[in-house]
């Protein structure tokens, strides 16, 4: 897995499967305007969580009742730290970690990492930078026409935030925060 300031790039060897994220023009401008909070140590930890909430279900189903081991290859070494101990200071990189442990939890996953040097990891290096033609991987690896990216893939590509946004909150926490809501929306029309 890789990330760049263009996108970020999974490769699941085991299912011939890959996820691309090309980040918005208005991602970009986010990061550029705090890069405390959107660094590219954060953007390396965000594959491997897009990882774990996407292909989760399925790596659980084919273990059955077993846990599953998901060693994840990370060329960032705050990455690989965050993952490893399940601790940081940074912010976004604290819920990333809740994010990690709540797909451990529901797919029955141990998630580790380690450590590929950049130079190893061509090929998500150039998934990750598919959108930068003045990049020297560009003609690398154009990933486009791989037959095995699924529709959801895509979609996953356009709106990232969103499914990590989906997968913060436990269902059942969210329902019982949608009833008090619900709750204080009433009690707030009475109070007018």
């Amino acid at each position: 897995m890789d990330a760049s300031d263009k996108g970020l790039c999974i490769l699941e060897p085991s299912l011939r499967q890959y996820i691309r994220v090309r980040f918005t023009p208005a991602e970009r401008e986010a990061f550029v305007s705090d890069p405390s909070a959107n660094s590219i140590n954060v953007h390396e930890f965000q594959s491997a969580i897009l990882a774990a909430l996407h292909w989760g279900p399925i790596w659980a189903k084919a273990a059955g009742s077993q846990p599953v081991h998901v060693s994840f290859w990370i060329d960032n070494a705050s990455a690989v730290s965050w993952t490893q101990r399940r601790s940081s200071q940074q912010p976004l990189a604290q819920m990333y970690n809740r994010l990690l442990a709540l797909a451990e939890f529901n797919y029955s996953l141990v998630c580790t990492a380690k450590h590929i040097s950049g130079v190893d990891n061509v090929m998500a290096n150039a998934g990750s930078r598919a959108w930068s033609r003045d990049d020297n991987l560009f003609r690398t690896c154009r990933l486009d026409g791989h037959r095995y990216q699924s529709s959801l893939l895509t979609t996953i590509s356009r709106n990232s935030g969103m499914v990590l946004r989906q997968h913060a909150v436990a269902s059942t926490t969210f329902a019982k925060y949608y009833a008090y809501w619900h709750q204080w929306v009433q009690f707030s029309s009475f109070m007018r």
